[in-house]
């Protein structure tokens, strides 16, 4: 689970630009875990922290992003993985290899390349913090 710019503008500032809390929220909107029960019950996952409808037409061009109802979680109503446990559809979770570590998502690692304006063709090393 990482913190995110986000989270702290949500927990400082009780919103985002526009996007207002109307009730308590709980955060967190990039996580890793394992999965309680379900389909994948014992799996470690990396979860898609968006929850598209599934069902308008940028659904079904398979532009989730774009879908209008989409939410996510730890922003506006939708709690986040800040709590203990939290619920979210299989469909947004996937399985990670044995040894590959969960434990920071891909959109933490994709927004530090975005900061250090890393481009194509760059060579770089990720290392993990210790």
């Amino acid at each position: 689970m990482g913190i995110c710019g986000s989270d702290l503008h949500w927990w400082a500032e009780g919103g985002i630009g526009d996007a207002g809390l109307a009730s308590p929220l709980v955060l967190g909107h990039e996580f890793a875990g394992t999965v309680v029960e379900g389909p994948l019950a014992g799996r470690r996952v990396a979860a898609d922290p968006s929850i598209p409808c599934g069902a308008c037409d940028r659904c079904r061009e398979v532009s989730h992003n774009l879908c209008p109802t989409v939410r996510h979680a730890g922003h506006g109503a939708t709690d986040g993985a800040l709590g203990e446990l939290m619920a979210w559809p299989d469909r947004c979770l996937f399985p990670v290899p044995a040894g590959m570590s969960a434990t920071y998502p891909l959109a933490e690692t994709a927004e530090a390349f975005r900061t250090a304006e890393a481009r194509t063709g760059m060579k770089v090393i990720v290392t993990p913090d210790r």
